[in-house]
């Protein structure tokens, strides 16, 4: 039915600024592992193992690194694809996200870095996932979002705070 209503030219625009958008996140996302690359490089390195504070940043500047060559790549071969969607239901997840919904997730990102030192780990977490869920659901569905959210927290604090040792921020409030 999408493709009946908007038809091929409209397809092809769209593939093509899509194409065009992942191609620059590609070479943005491969000049920022190179810069984390390069600055790991500063970090000090212990004794003769490799695994040492630039260990695990170097890693995942190399991942990114990777997955941004194939994104490069993905780019330059689909060149001439046009992509239908298989369903109706992919084509409504086509419809954009409003930008109050994208400026509502960066601002609440910020809030949670900051709220972390002042009210712990857990109770920040919990209210940032939970916002997070209820504000991409089309329909608000508190009980999800919150049993969600109790889940990532949950999960989280046990691999990091039990498992790992790791210590968990407590919040200043709660010494």
């Amino acid at each position: 039915m999408y493709f009946q209503i908007y038809g091929i030219a409209h397809l092809k625009r769209k593939d093509a600024v899509l194409r065009k958008a992942d191609f620059f996140a590609g070479l943005i996302g491969l000049f920022f592992s190179a810069f984390m690359y390069w600055q790991s490089l500063q970090f000090p390195k212990i004794g003769i193992t490799m695994a040492g504070p630039r260990f695990f940043p170097q890693i995942l500047a190399v991942l990114l690194g990777v997955l941004s060559i194939c994104l490069i790549f993905r780019c330059i071969l689909a060149k001439n694809k046009v992509v239908e969607p298989e369903s109706p239901e992919e084509a409504e997840i086509e419809k954009k996200i409003p930008i109050v919904k994208i400026f509502s997730a960066i601002t609440a990102s910020i809030v949670y870095a900051f709220a972390m030192k002042y009210i712990g780990f857990l109770i920040s977490t919990f209210s940032y996932f939970a916002f997070l869920m209820l504000l991409m659901q089309e329909k608000k569905r508190f009980v999800k979002a919150f049993i969600s959210a109790g889940m990532v927290t949950g999960v989280t604090y046990v691999i990091f705070g039990l498992l790992l040792k790791a210590s968990l921020p407590i919040g200043v409030i709660f010494r």
